[in-house]
């Protein structure tokens, strides 16, 4: 096996993006019946939110939404033969087709004439499943997405980081095994 695959987290992946300023009126919480200086008049009483958060409705579409649009300048030109996911062709392994191989993805991008797999970066919400050639290509993605994702002010959380493996573990949910008798969950 030639995959190397390595993991990366968003921290606090709703409060990375800010919350619709036409909805922000509408998102708070009034704190009055709570402490004693806001019944007086003192302090202000209404606290709003000012960025995406848990259990608010449109949250998910916002975030994911803002996250696939950092995710395009994390990838950057694929033409560049600098870039880290750059990639020439594009193979199509279908059922039906001459050259069909099941042991292999039915599509995939390649790097190069001789068809090796580009690398690549696999999303689910908040969790990210980098995908090298080896375990320097592996460690290259997961640097480029982390430090382009920091640029753009999105946190990647650190403590959650997987190191590059072949054997890379559960991931949303589940821990699929190939081995030669077959493939396993």
């Amino acid at each position: 096996s030639t995959s190397w695959m390595g993991d990366l987290d968003m921290g606090d992946m709703f409060l990375n993006f800010p919350l619709d300023k036409a909805l922000r009126p509408y998102c708070g919480i009034d704190i009055k019946p709570y402490f004693k200086e806001y019944k007086k008049g003192k302090l202000a009483a209404w606290f709003r939110w000012c960025r995406c958060m848990m259990g608010l409705c449109p949250s998910p579409y916002f975030c994911v939404k803002g996250f696939l649009l950092a995710f395009e300048v994390v990838v950057g030109d694929r033409k560049d033969p600098k870039n880290v996911y750059h990639w020439t062709k594009l193979i199509l392994n279908l059922p039906g087709s001459t050259d069909y191989d099941p042991t292999k993805t039915r599509v995939w991008r390649a790097v190069d004439c001789e068809g090796r797999m580009c690398p690549a970066t696999v999303t689910y919400m908040d969790d990210l499943r980098t995908v090298g050639g080896s375990k320097d290509g592996c460690w290259m993605v997961m640097r480029q997405t982390g430090s382009r994702l920091g640029y753009l002010g999105l946190q990647v959380a650190a403590r959650k980081t997987r190191a590059p493996s072949q054997q890379a573990g559960a991931w949303a949910g589940a821990v699929v095994v190939v081995t030669p008798e077959g493939v396993g969950v």
